[in-house]
């Protein structure tokens, strides 16, 4: 992933003379991504769920002349080279399936809450403006924000429809200033399975409104996105799967920013078991 934008005056290195300043940053992400997850099914038709996600950000940063030519070992108090790992927000989510047990048409409402557990940064424009070394990078929004969703998947034969849409976004702001965006997520797919093996091609969508700091549009935020993906999955026993998927955001709109993502990778272990096995009926004596 990168990002990149011409310098101005608020983003001057402090000390430094207007013909020695940047013309451009450019900064180079590498972002891995591990979420545990896990679900209790309370009854047969309502789930309660933990996500624990965990991040690791590698940052590469440059700093170029209006010429596009690179200024080595330059120091800035707005990026650096450097390895960022954390907790993300927590999210606890209940899943309630509509449609009956028996039926082999699948309809889910999901609804939740992420808590704030993941680590958050003061305002790094306003830090910036004052020429002090600040963060743009965080795992965390710092505020409990709601979540909800609706998913569809309908077997037809060997082939599986599926539809997924979800929302989630802060209703206020954390104590730095920040309030995260809005995220808007849809997904339309087919699968089919052929003994241990199964693919997966689907098309999604993604609306992401600007994050603010302060009452202010936070810079590299605020897009809509096509995603296409394909997918395959292994489960060579019952209850363990692997799934492989990779994905290619196609950016339709940016709002006020400049990211390129140019590929995303998923891979993924799940195991279905039981915590605890059913007691059996009690025993009657005739």
């Amino acid at each position: 992933m990168t990002a990149n934008h011409p310098v101005g005056p608020e983003d001057f290195e402090p000390g430094l003379a207007i013909e020695d300043q940047p013309g451009f940053h450019e900064l180079y992400l590498y972002l891995y991504d591990m979420r545990l997850t896990t679900a209790l099914a309370v009854r047969d038709n309502l789930e309660v769920g933990l996500v624990v996600p965990v991040g690791l950000i590698e940052s590469d940063a440059a700093f170029l002349r209006n010429d596009r030519t690179l200024m080595s070992g330059f120091d800035s108090i707005h990026h650096r080279d450097e390895t960022l790992v954390g907790i993300g927000d927590v999210r606890l989510v209940t899943r309630y399936r509509v449609t009956a047990p028996t039926s082999e048409f699948i309809f889910d409402v999901r609804a939740g809450v992420s808590l704030p557990t993941g680590n958050t940064e003061p305002n790094p424009f306003e830090l910036g403006r004052a020429g002090q070394p600040h963060q743009h990078i965080f795992f965390g929004t710092g505020t409990f924000n709601p979540l909800g969703g609706l998913s569809a998947i309908l077997p037809a034969g060997p082939v599986v429809l599926d539809a997924d849409v979800s929302a989630t976004g802060a209703l206020y702001s954390n104590e730095h200033g920040y309030r995260a965006p809005t995220l808007i997520n849809g997904r339309v797919g087919v699968s089919m399975s052929a003994g241990q093996w199964s693919g997966d091609l689907s098309l999604g969508y993604l609306r992401e409104f600007p994050a603010d700091w302060g009452g202010q549009d936070a810079e590299n935020s605020g897009r809509t996105d096509v995603v296409p993906s394909l997918g395959v999955r292994w489960q060579p026993i019952a209850d363990w799967g692997l799934a492989v998927v990779g994905k290619r955001p196609i950016t339709v709109d940016v709002v006020g920013g400049q990211m390129e993502i140019p590929f995303l990778l998923t891979v993924s272990l799940s195991y279905h078991g039981r915590a605890w096995e059913a007691p059996a009926p009690p025993a009657h004596d005739h």
